[in-house]
């Protein structure tokens, strides 16, 4: 994904992205300028320029000729943040669930959407989570794995690679894992491939065949780690 795709995630249409990335780039601009370097329209910018201006993500300048300042892309991602924030608030309360976990199997397909409740699972543990996965799959989870000791909560990693997390048990396996698994507070459990392809998918339950399937798999790994010498580290 580019810069207007990122954009794009912040509410932008794929034009107005182009616009204020251009904008962005050449500081206090007129909508003809804006035309001429990034090939759209004339009267497709300025619409694209009055829709900016309208999500707050542009300020027209004083003068003659108007001319168009973009708003810093901190500034602008606070903002859309902070506005989403209120909105979800608000969804809680005028859109309200059975706040029950669905029992049956549920497929989570896709690299995003995995990815997404693998760090939905990490920010909800109350009390532990058990993880085993590839080193490459595992280190952009660490932040978030951070945070979570520093909650004071029980964190174990399975993983190939070598892992600094202070505070976590640690197993090293000599190979990395052919699947991802993940077991929260012996409630839910996550299992599958993750992968950059489309096609990828993981199953999720909060079924106890699953969750216990997975932790005697994880129990019988962690198991054979012990017995070849790499023990854990905490």
């Amino acid at each position: 994904m580019d810069v207007t795709g990122w954009l794009m995630q912040f509410g932008l249409t794929l034009q107005e992205a182009r616009i204020y990335a251009c904008l962005h780039r050449s500081g206090r601009s007129t909508g003809y300028e804006l035309a001429k370097v990034t090939g759209i329209s004339r009267s497709n910018t300025y619409a694209g320029l009055s829709s900016l201006v309208e999500k707050g993500a542009a300020h027209k300048a004083d003068g003659k000729p108007v001319r168009y300042v973009a708003v810093p892309v901190d500034e602008f991602c606070k903002n859309i943040i902070r506005e989403l924030r209120t909105v979800r608030k608000l969804l809680e309360k005028n859109l309200p669930g059975t706040g029950e976990a669905d029992e049956g199997y549920l497929t989570i397909q896709g690299p995003h959407n995995i990815r997404n409740k693998i760090e939905n699972l990490i920010a909800d543990t109350e009390h532990r989570i058990y993880i085993s996965m590839p080193y490459s799959l595992l280190e952009p989870l660490l932040p978030s794995l951070t945070m979570l000791l520093e909650k004071g909560k029980k964190v174990v990693v399975i993983t190939d690679g070598p892992l600094m997390l202070d505070g976590a048990i640690l197993y090293r396996a000599a190979e990395p894992a052919a699947h991802i698994r993940i077991i929260r507070d012996t409630a839910v459990a996550l299992t599958g491939n993750l992968d950059d392809t489309p096609g990828c998918s993981c199953l999720y339950s909060a079924k106890e065949n699953l969750v216990s399937l997975l932790r005697d798999s994880m129990r019988g790994e962690i198991r054979l780690i012990e017995l070849a010498g790499e023990g854990a580290a905490d």
